[in-house]
């Protein structure tokens, strides 16, 4: 008899006082008293009720995005400020909506304040309006703390009872973000036989039963162990990998596939979760330059950037250089790599670039993204650039040593600390590069970056 599963479903919120706190716990409290055979229908997420006061909630909420079977989101102007961390909530869960609609639970509460001009302007990239839709009343516009009139209670009634008709049709198999599943399937076809998981299961201290479970099942109790969102971002979270990389050379078929494995867990080890948040609202964001400005650790990391943040190795992160001063020769030469990366010869008109940048969104989910110095393009320079290509993203970076991005220099950037600390960075990257060399990377490409694809 398969084993039974629970659901995971995350209440993301901004309704922190009045009504919508009111609506909030009620969503959160009927959740949670639903049962199947006396057992919990689901595990419901809410962060004030399921954060320890120690820990850091945007890395565990990160883990909660990609491990979610479903999410109501309660969705007020609050939720809507551009700085705001449900901006990127609502970016990650539409993807994972989009690639499994009939595995996934998605239900929009919208706040009165919420009204379609303010939807539009903010997530105008993302068709919401497939989405179902719940309007609030304008009950809900009244912050007071007045919570027991009979029509907000009949409102509250009625909407709890929509969120759980709707939640009731997830599958009893729990949908993965786009990493996970990959990990899951490539652990499961690599690995031989129970043997094979007994072995890992004792090397990570995992107490679980494995006779008669799926290889399915077995590879994602390991990929959700390596993945552990509640370790602290850096070298730590790579010290599981550590204890099993000697067995795994022995169960993988190749050094490559294992290399990969290991190069698509490394992003969750040391970006953190407001990075990557940052990095999709301004990807997503419909307003505003799409510049990113931050001083550059090591060659080529800005792919563990992006790939922590759309959950893959995006295929179009393009690096320009010029030692000119002169803008149009930067436009020219922006061109070109667009041009080269979309159609692979340097003539294709900017009309048909466009197209097929709006066709890998649409299609794929993915961004463009160009990388650039900044003490070689100065901001007028990539203020020029940005007028120019509105859909694409910019990196600038510096190096440790340079200042070139200095404060009084450079405005209106959104600028990006790096994941770690310099000294607990070189400590992760060290960590990862005793990996590669285990596997017999050269140390040459491991500096370079150029392993990690």
């Amino acid at each position: 008899m398969p084993e039974r599963f629970t659901p995971w479903i995350l209440v993301s919120h901004s309704a922190r006082t009045g009504r919508g706190r009111l609506l909030r716990n009620a969503i959160y409290s009927d959740l949670k008293q639903q049962t199947v055979d006396h057992h919990p229908r689901y595990r419901v997420l809410l962060d004030e009720a399921d954060f320890e006061p120690a820990d850091a909630w945007r890395s565990i909420n990160d883990g909660w995005l990609s491990q979610a079977d479903g999410v109501v989101l309660l969705l007020n102007q609050a939720a809507l400020r551009e700085e705001s961390y449900v901006l990127y909530e609502v970016i990650v869960m539409w993807l994972r909506w989009r690639e499994a609609k009939d595995r996934f639970g998605f239900v929009i509460v919208r706040f009165p304040d919420v009204d379609d001009a303010l939807l539009e302007r903010r997530l105008k990239p993302l068709p919401l309006q497939e989405i179902q839709h719940i309007q609030l009343t304008d009950l809900f516009l009244e912050e007071g703390e007045q919570t027991d009139t009979g029509e907000v209670q009949a409102e509250i009634a009625t909407v709890v009872a929509a969120v759980v008709k709707s939640m009731e049709r997830l599958p009893v198999a729990r949908s993965m973000h786009p990493i996970e599943k990959e990990l899951v399937n490539t652990l499961s076809h690599q690995a031989g036989d129970s043997a094979d998981f007994r072995q890992l299961f004792d090397l990570l201290y995992l107490a679980q039963d494995i006779a008669g479970k799926p290889k399915e099942e077995a590879s994602r109790i390991i990929v959700e162990r390596l993945l552990n969102p509640k370790k602290p971002v850096g070298a730590e979270r790579l010290i599981d990998m550590r204890k099993t990389v000697e067995y795994l050379m022995s169960v993988f078929k190749s050094e490559w596939q294992l290399r990969r494995f290991i190069n698509r867990l490394t992003p969750h080890c040391w970006v953190n979760a407001d990075a990557a948040a940052r990095l999709c609202r301004i990807v997503h964001h419909p307003e505003g330059s799409k510049i990113v400005a931050w001083t550059r650790n090591w060659d080529y990391s800005e792919k563990m950037y992006l790939c922590r943040a759309w959950g893959k190795i995006l295929s179009r992160v393009i690096h320009v250089e010029s030692k000119s001063g002169d803008v149009e020769d930067w436009k020219a030469r922006v061109r070109v790599a667009l041009a080269g990366a979309f159609y692979e010869q340097p003539t294709a008109t900017t009309k048909a670039i466009r197209l097929q940048m709006k066709e890998c969104w649409e299609n794929n989910g993915e961004p463009v993204w160009i990388v650039l110095s900044a003490s070689l393009a100065g901001q007028s320079i990539m203020e020029s650039l940005s007028l120019e290509w509105p859909e694409v993203g910019f990196f600038v970076f510096q190096l440790e040593n340079e200042n070139a991005l200095s404060d009084h220099e450079w405005t209106g950037l959104e600028r990006i600390s790096p994941a770690l600390d310099p000294d607990l960075e070189r400590t992760a990257r060290r960590e990862w590069g005793d990996l590669m060399i285990k596997l017999g990377v050269p140390p040459e490409q491991i500096v370079k970056g150029e392993v990690f694809a």
